[in-house]
């Protein structure tokens, strides 16, 4: 393969996903609605961020969310075993103060899903701000197999855990 050819596939492979950084700038304007959404959904998405930042990890790794008056985790009340989102409110909690390993140990899926909902932030305030979507914030296939990624590492991670317990 010639190195000439590589962009082109890449573009195409990009195009599939809807992710393209390559895609001229047409295809990335964004209509005055499109921008008040992309407004409200980092909006929404800052909301579990500073709720998590007011919250204290606990150091076993899960149960940081009855700081929110909620109950403790069912499964783990009548099984005795973590949950796949055991640990996903420390994770969060560890994430936004810097502290990244901490969140891993706590919860890996949490600390990824912590760092896209950081980055989908930066990405649609640009989009509220400028019109425009920037070139490296995926469209919304490129989100779906962001998301599924995140949850295949959030199941593994989980499966571990348990084989290890």
């Amino acid at each position: 393969m010639s190195p000439g050819k590589l962009p082109a596939i890449l573009s195409r492979l990009f195009d599939r996903f809807r992710m393209n950084p390559f895609a001229p700038d047409r295809l990335r304007h964004v209509a005055p609605s499109g921008r008040i959404l992309a407004a409200a959904s980092a909006a929404a998405l800052l909301v579990p961020l500073v709720t998590a930042r007011c919250l204290s990890p606990e150091s076993a790794g899960y149960g940081t969310h009855r700081q929110l008056g909620l109950p403790p985790c069912t499964i783990v009340a009548f099984w005795s075993v973590r949950c796949p989102a055991c640990g996903m409110t420390t994770a969060w909690s560890h994430v936004v103060r810097g502290r990244i390993w901490a969140g891993a140990r706590a919860n890996l899926g949490g600390v990824l899903s912590a760092l896209m909902a950081m980055g989908a932030i930066g990405g649609l305030a640009w989009t509220a701000l400028l019109g425009r979507r920037p070139r490296w914030l995926p469209g919304l296939n490129g989100a779906a197999w962001l998301l599924a990624g995140i949850a295949a590492i959030a199941a593994t991670d989980w499966t571990v855990r348990i084989l290890l317990e």
